[in-house]
């Protein structure tokens, strides 16, 4: 994806007139370049992540909640978030600890496998 000379991203931007450029080498596109590979791996887990954890609201607190009042969807999103907050805080805090872990720290070897185990 990142390869200077056959990239996929080079390719693109070759269509378009740009020279390529060397993304991991580069001191203005590499931490970009990086932070993109990891948003992109881990995005999709996170949103599988959420979806299991707002199917697990049980379908009367939201058919009560679509019934109660006028402002319904409202509180009915919020009920969502709200009930979805462990769900929320587990990604990100996994993936502290996995940078953590990945940057030398020896104190987070053990709560990076508790964390991936649970």
């Amino acid at each position: 994806m990142y390869q200077p000379g056959y990239g996929l991203i080079n390719y693109f931007l070759g269509l378009f007139g740009i020279p390529p450029v060397n993304w991991l080498a580069s001191p203005d596109w590499a931490m970009p370049a990086v932070i993109f590979a990891d948003v992109w791996q881990w995005t999709p887990f996170v949103a599988l992540i959420l979806l299991a954890g707002m199917q697990s609201i049980s379908p009367e607190i939201t058919e009560a909640a679509e019934l109660d009042e006028p402002g319904a969807l409202k509180a009915l999103i919020e009920l969502k978030l709200s009930a979805n907050t462990p769900f929320q805080d587990r990604p990100g805090a996994c993936k502290l600890i996995e940078t953590a872990a990945g940057r030398g720290d020896p104190s987070m070897a053990p709560r990076l496998s508790e964390c991936r185990a649970n």
